[in-house]
């Protein structure tokens, strides 16, 4: 009786061969929609911790914690394109884009670089938005802050 082969050798899968398998999605459209989505997700939704420039903020160094409870939040309405209507609305006749206060904080009113920066949380977004581009390394890096 002849002796049994040897057992193939085991191959580590690394997440590049998973995102070149040619038997993944075909859609290459479905991942750029997926990658735009979560890359202006702090643009689209109602409210937001991150700053205009994606930037995660916490605590504000100047106000008491009183006027601005649980740090920096952003209502997103006076960066969309209906901000022009919004601004009308409220009576304001200059375009949100010509006011310097445009990215102040929406409880306390303060300069968005007046809060600090929450470092957890800025990694976390930071890490999925390298996740959403198929940068597995880069958020793997993120993710381990």
């Amino acid at each position: 009786m002849a002796p049994a082969a040897p057992p193939p050798p085991r191959r580590v899968i690394t997440a590049a061969d998973l995102a070149s398998d040619p038997r993944a999605s075909s859609s290459a459209h479905t991942t750029r929609d997926a990658e735009q989505a979560q890359l202006e997700k702090h643009l689209t939704a109602p409210f937001t911790s991150r700053d205009l420039f994606g930037i995660c903020r916490g605590a504000c160094t100047v106000c008491d914690a009183r006027e601005c409870p649980g740090g920096y939040l952003k209502a997103t309405r006076d960066y969309g394109k209906d901000a022009w209507e919004e601004a009308r609305r409220r009576g304001d006749l200059r375009h949100p884009c010509n006011k310097d206060d445009m990215t102040n904080c929406t409880r306390c009113g303060c300069e968005a670089g007046k809060h600090a920066v929450d470092e957890g949380a800025d990694a976390r977004e930071r890490g999925n938005d390298a996740f959403a581009r198929g940068d597995y390394h880069r958020a793997l890096l993120a993710y381990s802050k």
